[in-house]
């Protein structure tokens, strides 16, 4: 282990020749030349684990382990599954979509005009009731498994065929 104490690069090393002859350890420096802009440097065998560069961000920071934030927490675009890049959550202006195995499976929306909970061109099953109001608005086949069950004020149009084992209530032109 060497304890390195110089004026000259304006700093502490702490550091142990690692394997290839590199440095692992603790460097403390500041106002160092050009190549020494670290105030805060932590290094293991794999190579630098954690950054805190002179202006005081902090460049790099790998975590072996859980995080645990009692505050806020401010993340860039992604967060990603370690070890699986496509599957992440990305974060874009006013928009938030959730992806595996690079498919974006579901994608959220707020624009002045329209919200929108996007659901990719999957297959997605829900567990209980749904319950909207406003319009729906369906492309395609409506396959109920069951009753279709609407009040005294329920008006159902623009249908061109219904195909049912038994009706009940009227059907009009």
């Amino acid at each position: 282990i060497v304890f390195h104490l110089a004026a000259a690069v304006g700093g502490i090393e702490i550091n142990q020749t690692g394997t290839g002859g590199s440095n692992r350890g603790l460097a403390i420096i500041r106002n160092g030349t050009s190549a020494d802009q670290e105030f805060l440097y932590f290094e293991d065998e794999q190579g630098e684990v954690f950054t805190v560069t002179s202006n005081g961000s902090i460049s790099t920071a790998t975590v072996y382990g859980d995080i645990i934030a009692t505050d806020d927490s401010f993340v860039g675009d992604h967060l990603y599954h370690y070890g699986d890049i496509d599957t992440h959550i990305e974060f874009d202006a006013d928009k938030i979509t959730i992806a595996a195995g690079g498919i974006d499976f579901i994608t959220m929306t707020e624009t002045a005009a329209n919200d929108t909970l996007a659901f990719a061109n999957v297959e997605t099953s829900f567990a209980g009731h749904i319950t909207a109001s406003g319009n729906v608005k369906v492309a395609g086949n409506i396959l109920a498994n069951g009753n279709i069950i609407g009040d005294n004020s329920t008006d159902i149009s623009g249908i061109d065929s219904i195909t049912a084992n038994s009706l009940n209530g009227i059907l009009k032109d």
